[in-house]
């Protein structure tokens, strides 16, 4: 009998390559001091709701693009009549973790920042057409999330690890590319131009596409999505200088802040680009590459500040997205006692484990050996610990200390490890 399509079984040395990348991405969350957590398979159907996770059309809240279907429960017996739920499989991980600060917030006092990372299996029924090696029906997610901080060094760390996770897959810094934007820029041209909350998300699709090409995914396509906004935009009656904002987002691909930008935009839009500026200078005084793209805007809809994508570029071998995140601060209040308006400010990142894997196959980095020293003290914790009232540079002096300590030890405080 045949397997069911999307599900694919692992054994050998493919199951070898996924327990290596788990355990270099592992090594380094803990490195940065992340605890971590176990998220359930399940989850209620109404944490995907559309009220949550917004009205982008794929694919948490759309019932078709998941798996999900009702549970009995039994009281005391199966002779009973059961109550039923309507649950899913989890999609991705982001909303599970702010679901569980939540419940944390409704029964306890909680300390920020927390810092946790999960590897963890995702679901979604893809169209079968457009199964692939990395789009599959079943995959893997390793991601790192910072919950209750706001702090511009909170951003930096996570881009921080992203980069350091593929340094550890033997990947040279100079061929990771992190496309980054702030959403706030693109929340603030539609209040201007007076598109309206479903129009901004259609034309916050047709932007993110853009930037997929432009990034080399799809470059033979970059002209006809261009046009395609552009016709899209003309249905609006816009100023000749909403437009020309409009158009420098659509074209610019220098991935920096010109002083055109500066112009044309004008002091209300200053501060967004500023802080990106100052974020891609800092990395760059440590070799690190933020191409800045403002039709980086992401599918998933809960995203409120910076975003981004990460990519890999050999000469000819461009691979595209292998992981992405972003600032989201509004989750988490969905999930306190009677909506709260308590704002829980939260960043982190994904990578596509599969995606990671056909990459490193690709490029033939699984062709040399490699040795992981991790060792265990259930005696101490760990002194790395994250400035969040420092500059940004501030924030890479510890880094490079972290990043030079060759002595690597999970640490874990004696208290804890009582079971």
């Amino acid at each position: 009998m045949p397997k069911v399509k999307g599900f694919d079984e692992q054994y050998g040395v493919q199951l070898k390559y996924k327990n290596y990348v788990d355990n270099v991405l592992t090594k380094v969350a803990y490195k940065f001091g992340y605890k971590q957590i176990q998220i359930p398979l399940l989850e209620y159907a109404t944490s995907f709701d559309e009220n949550v996770v917004g009205k982008s059309p794929w694919p948490e809240w759309n019932s078709k693009g998941i798996f999900s279907f009702k549970i009995s429960n039994y009281l005391d017996s199966y002779d009973d009549i059961p109550s039923e739920e309507e649950v899913l499989l989890i999609p991705e991980g982001t909303i599970s973790v702010t679901r569980w600060l939540g419940d944390k917030l409704n029964n306890d006092v909680v300390e920020y920042p927390i810092k946790m990372f999960y590897n963890l299996s995702c679901y979604r029924n893809e169209i079968i057409n457009e199964l692939s090696q990395t789009k599959r029906r079943e995959f893997h997610q390793f991601g790192c999330e910072i919950l209750g901080t706001n702090c511009i060094q909170s951003d930096c760390e996570i881009l921080s690890i992203i980069f350091e996770s593929l340094e550890n897959l033997n990947i040279n810094k100079n061929n990771i590319r992190i496309r980054v934007n702030d959403i706030s820029i693109y929340k603030k041209l539609c209040e201007e131009s007076k598109i309206d909350y479903e129009q901004s998300i259609i034309l916050k699709e047709k932007l993110d596409y853009l930037a997929e090409c432009k990034a080399g995914k799809h470059p033979e396509k970059s002209e006809e999505t261009y046009i395609s906004i552009i016709n899209y935009l003309k249905d609006y009656d816009l100023s000749s200088k909403i437009f020309k904002k409009w158009d420098i987002i659509l074209k610019e691909n220098s991935g920096n802040i010109t002083n055109e930008m500066y112009n044309v935009f004008g002091i209300e839009y200053k501060e967004l680009f500023d802080n990106l500026i100052n974020i891609q200078r800092e990395f760059a005084n440590n070799n690190k590459t933020i191409f800045i793209d403002l039709c980086v805007i992401r599918s998933h809809e809960y995203y409120t500040g910076l975003s981004f994508e990460t990519d890999v570029i050999y000469g000819d071998k461009k691979f595209i997205e292998i992981a992405g995140g972003g600032r989201f601060d509004r989750l988490v209040s969905n999930f306190i006692n009677e909506k709260s308006e308590i704002i829980v400010p939260c960043t982190g990142f994904a990578f596509g484990t599969e995606r990671l894997i056909v990459m490193l196959n690709d490029l033939g980095l699984f062709n040399t050996n490699h040795t992981l020293n991790i060792n265990y003290d259930f005696d101490e914790e760990s002194e790395y610990d994250m400035p969040l009232d420092d500059s940004i540079n501030e924030y890479f002096n510890l880094y490079n200390k972290l990043k030079d300590n060759k002595n690597f030890n999970i640490y874990i405080n004696k208290n804890e490890s009582k079971l």
